[in-house]
């Protein structure tokens, strides 16, 4: 018996394959229903005009067809190409009504017989715009103790929007993906990709951006002779500060404190808000550069000299 087997294997082989192969076109050739899923895109609108909202991903359609096509389907994009070069405004879609836009070849012979789901959606339109956003950074960058951060700054300040107008005139800015570091001693780059506002409603360029930290040693220095100004006095009076000069103790990044000089700082006392006559002391504001504070101020009261003119 295992002799006649083997002598005629190949025999039964091509036979097995010869039936298997009459059985399919037979099964693939008869009619069946099925169900099948398929991406809805939306090819075109009026010129100027852009989608404004999401829209389903997919239809669910009850199709029927020979079984032949229905595998084949299996192989070919069948989808929603809607072509709507005439919506200028929003409007409900109603997919039974646009069948004729099923991209299925038509030697498929598939036959849809009910869109099962969504019935229809709502589809908002609105004008193509073209906006910069400026660039916010998301994060903390914490420097070693005794360093300081001065500024971060972008390899551009702003990026371009391509979407619906109501939808970027709404956003203030783009933010970055978060970034956190600490222990930082030295200025560093970094590429930092940008969050899209509305994947798939707003195109953005770039979608990367490179950012420089710029990280220095924090060091004090005393700047000494500052003058101190006596403001909004009134036109029939000479005020002066006594003394009319002030040393101020600062604090900061130590390539900005060694840049600054006397015509960085202003202190003034505001002589209409703060003058009484029964009041002897005056304290004075203190205006500093970016990135560099004050800790003391010497001295830190004064006094007025009042005249009339």
């Amino acid at each position: 018996m295992f002799h006649l087997l083997r002598k005629n294997f190949k025999s039964i082989i091509v036979s097995v394959l010869l039936a298997s192969l009459l059985w399919l076109l037979v099964a693939t050739g008869n009619r069946y229903s099925y169900t099948i899923k398929v991406p809805i895109r939306i090819a075109r609108l009026a010129p100027g005009k852009t989608l404004a909202n999401s829209i389903p991903e997919w239809a669910v359609l009850d199709v029927e067809g020979k079984g032949r096509a229905l595998i084949a389907s299996y192989f070919y994009d069948i989808g929603f190409n809607l072509e709507l070069p005439e919506v200028k405004s929003d409007r409900k879609i109603e997919l039974e009504k646009y069948l004729n836009f099923l991209d299925v070849p038509t030697t498929f012979d598939i036959e849809v017989k009910e869109v099962i789901e969504p019935k229809s959606f709502d589809l908002k339109v609105d004008d193509l715009v073209r906006i910069k956003k400026k660039i916010q950074f998301e994060g903390d960058i914490t420097p070693e103790d005794g360093y300081t951060l001065i500024a971060h700054q972008f390899s551009q300040d702003s990026v371009i929007l391509e979407g619906p107008k109501m939808l970027i005139r709404s956003l203030s800015h783009v933010r970055t993906d978060s970034l956190y570091l600490s222990g930082q001693k030295t200025g560093f780059r970094e590429t930092i990709r940008l969050r899209e506002p509305a994947p798939g409603l707003i195109k953005m360029e770039p979608k990367v951006v490179e950012a420089s930290f710029d990280i220095q040693r924090l060091v004090e220095r005393i700047v000494y002779d500052v003058p101190v100004k006596v403001i909004n006095v009134p036109a029939d009076l000479s005020v002066e500060s006594i003394p009319p000069f002030l040393a101020l103790r600062i604090k900061g990044g130590e390539k900005i404190v060694a840049g600054v000089s006397l015509e960085h700082f202003r202190v003034e006392i505001d002589f209409s808000r703060t003058f009484r006559p029964d009041k002897d002391e005056y304290s004075a504001i203190i205006y500093t550069p970016n990135s560099i504070s004050w800790t003391e101020s010497i001295p830190g009261i004064f006094k007025l000299k009042i005249k009339r003119k």
